[in-house]
């Protein structure tokens, strides 16, 4: 997997230039990436992502669930960056369901987001704006289970439109 996207980075460098118009190529770093590998890192990242988008966030997760929504205050940032205006889009499997207060606060979540949809879906990635992606095995609105052992990578700059495309 981890070779696969890494040939998917080297052929988005050729074609992601057209994604940008010429001021966004000359202040753009052509590729930066780095791996989360815990719970920690997945949840500041996405908190980071919601904070610092300025037009969309997409998040692909397996399962949602009232305890991993609302973790680490996860659907507040949602709300947050809804509030702001961007677009938040959310794509899902599974939905665990939760006590009616966790429901109440869920449903709230739900209506600040552009697209909360449920489609056949086991892609765990979060897209921001044009600019960052991120694809690995992390659940990222779902409860962590114990010992699992995660990681993503999470690929920046010119690179990332391209795939960000394809995702």
């Amino acid at each position: 997997m981890f070779r696969y996207i890494l040939f998917l980075i080297l052929m988005l460098n050729f074609t992601s230039l057209s994604a940008f118009d010429k001021d966004e190529v000359r202040d753009s770093p052509p590729l930066n990436t780095r791996r989360l590998v815990s719970d920690a890192n997945h949840l500041e990242f996405l908190k980071d992502t919601l904070r610092a988008a300025q037009s969309s966030v997409m998040i692909s997760t397996y399962t949602v669930s009232p305890n991993g929504l609302f973790k680490d205050e996860i659907g507040q940032a949602i709300i947050d960056a809804a509030v702001r205006g961007v677009k938040v889009y959310i794509y899902y499997e599974n939905q665990r369901s939760g006590s009616k207060e966790a429901y109440t606060a869920f449903k709230r979540v739900v209506s600040c987001c552009a697209r909360f949809e449920e489609n056949a879906n086991h892609s765990k990635c979060v897209t921001q704006d044009k600019r960052t992606v991120a694809i690995g095995s992390y659940n990222w609105l779902a409860d962590s289970r114990e010992g699992s052992s995660n990681g993503s990578l999470v690929i920046s700059g010119l690179s990332a439109s391209g795939l960000i495309k394809d995702v």
